[in-house]
């Protein structure tokens, strides 16, 4: 990955792109302390806040990275370790992005019936809806891509999040976060339903990858015929995907 491929736009110049990263990482960093003043530990068990905590740490990365890089030639090449973060950030949030606005819409009505408060709808809403505008935001403005192969990426993540779960609950007697994780993760009292959940999400989070991906394939193609036929080629020939999705 080069520095073309993460710092530039299309559509608007660098210094805007690392504005609005500036501006997005001030917003999450700021929602992120305020749960995590309000939630304590209680921040670290759901899929949501835990997808919020990987949109501020990449938006704060992509600031530094933006600051560091600003007078790199665009050929320059980012260290490896450095293109892996980058990719495997911007594939996972951009993904779960979608599966916890999902999720969201799924358990609004037990939300709305066990509170009243503003406040906390606020802190549950703002979470669940921002972090979907911000990485489309993301998305469109830059360069980077989002290989096929990078599906694997959020379905780790995800695997991840899962086992966290698992061991908070039977090793520390943390209750699931969701309801229907008593279903997901009791396989010896229900291992039909257990197996049963775990096909769904699969194929949830599967398709919901697919829609990203193929966005961003979208994406290009309408950026293609923006700027034209040469100069995208010429701008994306440093974005030709390696074997290493690097």
């Amino acid at each position: 990955m080069l520095v073309n491929d993460a710092l530039s736009s299309y559509l608007v110049p660098r210094w805007v792109l690392l504005v609005v990263r500036i501006l997005f990482a001030a917003f999450s960093l700021m929602i992120m302390i305020w749960k995590l003043c309000i939630d304590k530990l209680e921040y670290f068990r759901y899929l949501t806040t835990i997808s919020w905590t990987g949109i501020t740490i990449y938006f704060i990365m992509m600031s530094i990275v933006s600051i560091v890089y600003r007078d790199a030639d665009l050929k320059t090449k980012f260290p490896r370790g450095l293109a892996l973060t980058i990719q495997f950030l911007f594939s996972t949030t951009q993904t779960l992005a979608m599966i916890v606005l999902t999720i969201f819409w799924a358990l609004l009505q037990y939300i709305l019936e066990s509170t009243s408060d503003r406040t906390l709808l606020f802190l549950i809403m703002t979470p669940h809806i921002a972090n979907l505008v911000m990485m489309q935001v993301e998305l469109w403005l830059t360069k980077i891509k989002l290989p096929l192969l990078s599906i694997g990426f959020t379905l780790l993540s995800i695997f991840l999040y899962t086992l966290w779960v698992w061991l908070a609950k039977y090793g520390f007697d943390i209750d699931f976060p969701y309801r229907f994780f008593a279903n997901l993760m009791d396989i010896r009292k229900t291992p039909g339903m257990s197996i049963a959940w775990v096909i769904a999400f699969l194929a949830i989070f599967t398709i919901m990858s697919l829609i990203i991906w193929a966005e961003s394939l979208i994406r290009d193609r309408l950026m293609r015929m923006l700027v034209g036929e040469n100069e995208y080629n010429s701008s994306s020939e440093s974005n030709v995907v390696e074997k290493n999705m690097v």
